[in-house]
């Protein structure tokens, strides 16, 4: 993750005071790079918890299809 320009190795920017953050060029670059950075991050956890979803809910979907395959059976043999 790249690390907001306030801080470089640890020390604070000499250009920094209260309020720099409105009319600093290299914080709303940074922004824009940490959007990014957060947005791929995310579609990286969502795909995760989708997969666990549908790993988790495997059992459900099992079991509701041998239901259903039980009833036809079961309507095929009394008719």
């Amino acid at each position: 993750m790249t690390r907001p320009p306030c801080y470089n190795d640890g020390n604070d920017c000499p250009r920094r005071y209260v309020g720099c953050r409105a009319e600093c060029t290299a914080w709303h670059e940074w922004l824009v790079i940490h959007a990014e950075e957060k947005e791929k991050r995310y579609a990286i956890y969502r795909k995760q918890v989708d997969a666990d979803t549908f790993e988790a809910q495997q059992g459900d979907r099992i079991r509701k299809l041998n239901r259903l395959r039980n009833e036809q059976d079961k309507r095929r043999t009394h008719n």
